[in-house]
């Protein structure tokens, strides 16, 4: 899996390519083909089965491929200079400017919940990536040291709360995004303030 996720060959990147375009255009996934993907990405049928052991293989290291690579894009939000809110509101920002794109995630785990139990083993691969959830714990240290450096919360909360808070958050927000055309009453800019609010409650409460 690391091979293929981490450094792929060209042609695996051509099948990850072929994947997102058919995500792009809304194909339903359980009715797609291999030989569909495969000749897209301009590989022959038998080329991918060298790489993977079925279409739902790809499919999830494609997905896993496209979230470390976002994971890394948002990275440096949090990582470059500037106060709590100002790494928040970054995150935030980037995430509302690429939401439309970055919906073909769900369309990725619609794929793999509708048949959950027979893929088992590839959602535990998925969705427990050692790359993605190692730089997730960064990304929390970072934003509590933050949020202490300021006096924002204090003591120390623990890194698991501190990722409830944002993934939580974050999600609420993805949701507010979601809606947005047809809910009027809160505008975006009261929606980053009251996650920035929450996420720092949720910080102090998780204080050891």
């Amino acid at each position: 899996m690391r091979k293929l996720v981490g450094s792929p060959s060209p042609k695996v990147l051509e099948i990850y390519r072929a994947i997102n375009e058919f995500m792009a255009e809304g194909v339903d996934m359980n009715r797609l083909r291999v030989s569909e993907i495969t000749r897209k990405a301009g590989i022959g049928k038998g080329t991918a089965y060298e790489y993977f052991q079925s279409k739902e293989e790809m499919l999830g290291c494609a997905f896993l491929y496209s979230m470390i690579r976002e994971v890394e894009k948002l990275w440096t939000y949090v990582e470059a200079e500037g106060s709590f809110r100002e790494k928040l509101y970054a995150l935030l920002d980037n995430i509302g400017q690429n939401f439309s794109r970055r919906r073909e995630w769900c369309r990725y785990l619609d794929f793999y919940l509708q048949s959950m139990f027979d893929k088992r083993e590839l959602m535990e691969k998925v969705l427990h990536c050692p790359e993605i959830e190692e730089r997730i714990e960064v990304f929390a240290r970072i934003l509590s040291g933050q949020a202490r450096k300021e006096n924002l919360i204090q003591g120390e909360p623990k890194v698991y709360f501190v990722i409830h808070a944002c993934v939580t958050q974050i999600l609420g927000y993805i949701y507010y995004l979601e809606r947005r055309g047809k809910e009027s009453q809160v505008t975006t800019e009261e929606m980053k303030e009251f996650l920035y609010q929450s996420i720092l409650q949720m910080m102090q409460a998780g204080v050891v």
